[in-house]
């Protein structure tokens, strides 16, 4: 049984100091892994297990792979820099392309959507894996009616749980290739 590993890219700028940093992104990390080692429990998968890296060179990605990066906010948005008129999620977006699927997650609004008060960490890691499965599922809106209601729902919280339609549905996909956009991934020396 393998692991499966997850990419996220920290492009948050330190302006935001008392939400953001190593810390903060090592709990999004881990609450991450928590969800994605749920979707491992399947029998629809063979991975045993995930892991995940940040900030790893585009050179390390290995299919089936997915990449998730962390915004300041949305007038930082890697998808906008590829396609200028893309239409922008309230805390995330995902742009699906044969050449390679985008996706990326807005601090800043994530934490006004969130009021402040929930666990930030918990809140930026369910945007991010409902950003994954955007990604995985290689679905845009229609993610939010075909997949399940939890952290597939149109609106996620640090409180939405990740429920047995997204564990399946992920689990299928997880060994699925999608090709990611590395062009914003570092890349090594």
């Amino acid at each position: 049984m393998s692991v499966y590993n997850f990419h996220l890219v920290d492009h948050v700028l330190r302006s935001l100091p008392e939400v953001w940093g190593e810390g903060t992104a090592y709990v999004v990390g881990l609450y991450l892994k928590e969800f994605f080692d749920e979707v491992c429990t399947s029998p629809s998968t063979s991975f045993a297990s995930s892991d995940f890296h940040w900030n790893t060179a585009a050179e390390y990605l290995r299919p089936p792979e997915v990449v998730i990066h962390f915004l300041t906010e949305k007038s930082d948005s890697l998808v906008r820099k590829i396609s200028s008129g893309a239409q922008l999620g309230p805390g995330g977006t995902t742009r699906i392309h044969a050449s390679g699927n985008l996706s990326e997650v807005y601090v800043r609004e994530s934490l006004v959507a969130m009021g402040g008060g929930a666990d930030i960490a918990r809140g930026l890691a369910v945007l991010a894996f409902h950003e994954a499965m955007h990604n995985k599922l290689q679905l845009g809106n229609s993610l939010h009616s075909k997949g399940g209601g939890g952290m597939a729902a149109t609106t996620v919280y640090a409180n939405t749980e990740l429920n047995q339609p997204n564990i399946a549905k992920m689990a299928k996909a997880l060994e699925t290739a999608v090709p990611q956009n590395t062009e914003y991934m570092s890349t090594s020396p």
